[in-house]
């Protein structure tokens, strides 16, 4: 944790030295960073803890969870606390970007305890049944929205989600 601070920290100085050259290299950096500091994290915990710690991260575990939107995997539940958990309403094979959606939309609504409402529950696409084409398009929907939103308080996103300002609004995707 130590080494991942001094580089961070590094990483920012060489920015702010040399800001045109470096200013790319870093925020991948950075984020590289993040992602495997979150995957640290993540590895070998139960469907709650994994949860939990996603919760815990807040705004900083949706990048994380945007990048998994498009995955050609599908989930695959097996443990007992699988059913226990928030997100045990998701289907048994879906993609894995649904979940990861899932997770955005309680981190966006302000649902960071752990212990989401069930005001959330299954994606569906108007019309079709959702395909991995679908995931492109919805990652593509989530990105452009946390680059809209990323700056924004914890209090301005849950007040814009309550306000129906959510990544698929406007979209042919909807969760119901």
């Amino acid at each position: 944790m130590l080494l991942a601070k001094r580089l961070s920290l590094l990483l920012i100085i060489l920015s702010l030295v040399f800001p045109g050259t470096v200013r790319c290299q870093v925020q991948d950096s950075l984020k590289k960073l993040a992602g495997k500091y979150i995957q640290a994290k993540l590895d070998s915990a139960t469907t709650i803890e994994l949860q939990e710690k996603l919760f815990n991260a807040g705004k900083s575990a949706v990048p994380f969870l945007i990048d998994k939107i498009d995955w050609n995997e599908k989930l695959v539940f097996g443990e007992k606390d699988d059913f226990q958990s928030s997100f045990a309403n998701l289907k048994r094979r879906d993609y894995v970007g649904l979940w990861a959606m899932y997770l955005i939309e309680h981190i966006q609504k302000g649902s960071l305890n752990g212990k989401p409402d069930e005001t959330v529950e299954i994606i569906f696409y108007k019309h079709l049944q959702l395909e991995y084409t679908d995931m492109k398009e919805m990652k593509a929907l989530y990105q452009k929205w946390w680059d809209r939103n990323k700056y924004k308080s914890p209090a301005q996103l849950a007040k814009e989600w309550k306000n129906d300002k959510r990544p698929l609004s406007g979209s042919f995707y909807y969760w119901k």
